[in-house]
């Protein structure tokens, strides 16, 4: 009886060493699966919450395409493409009427083209007459107030005898 004492009792211990292990092994297991899925679902919550914001943004651009639509009819307005270039002299020669000015204008090298964001721009030369008074009123609309093109001036050369006021530009205007 002795003998099956200990054969027992080697066999119970031999058992809950075998369930510590398997509890062990299990338990390790089971954590890093569970790790895992944790890891799983943390980057599905977080995938899901930048669609959510991806979806929101489109969704603000589309409710705010038609007043985009409204800003690019405007700058398309302001800054003509290239071949809009080619009225730029009749433009100008109608805006120096309104201001009893004659001119002429030609363009000067080769236009420099659009790149990325910035509009390209092609250098012109302005020679301008008219009546004393009439010539700053006629520049400042032009680089400041003018419709249909923009303006810029990179040297002007003013003179004014007392009843007729010339003047020699060069300047660049924008196109896109």
């Amino acid at each position: 009886m002795h003998d099956s004492f200990k054969v027992r009792f080697w066999i119970g211990t031999v058992v809950i060493v075998c369930s510590i292990v398997a509890a062990f092994v299990a338990f390790s297991y089971f954590s890093g699966a569970i790790s895992a899925e944790a890891d799983q679902i943390v980057m599905a919550k977080t995938k899901a919450g930048n669609d959510a914001s991806s979806l929101s943004s489109l969704a603000s651009l589309e409710a705010a395409a038609p007043q985009a639509a409204q800003y690019d009819a405007a700058i398309k307005q302001l800054i003509p493409d290239q071949s809009g270039l080619l009225t730029f002299s009749v433009w100008m020669a109608q805006v120096a009427s309104r201001f009893q000015v004659n001119s002429t204008v030609s363009y000067q090298g080769t236009p420099v083209p659009p790149s990325g964001n910035m509009p390209g721009n092609a250098g012109f030369t302005l020679s301008a007459q008219g009546p004393e008074g009439s010539m700053i009123p006629f520049l400042d609309y032009l680089a400041t107030q003018a419709p249909g093109f923009i303006v810029s001036f990179t040297s002007v050369d003013f003179t004014n005898d007392h009843t007729q006021e010339t003047v020699t530009a060069q300047g660049v205007t924008y196109f896109r």
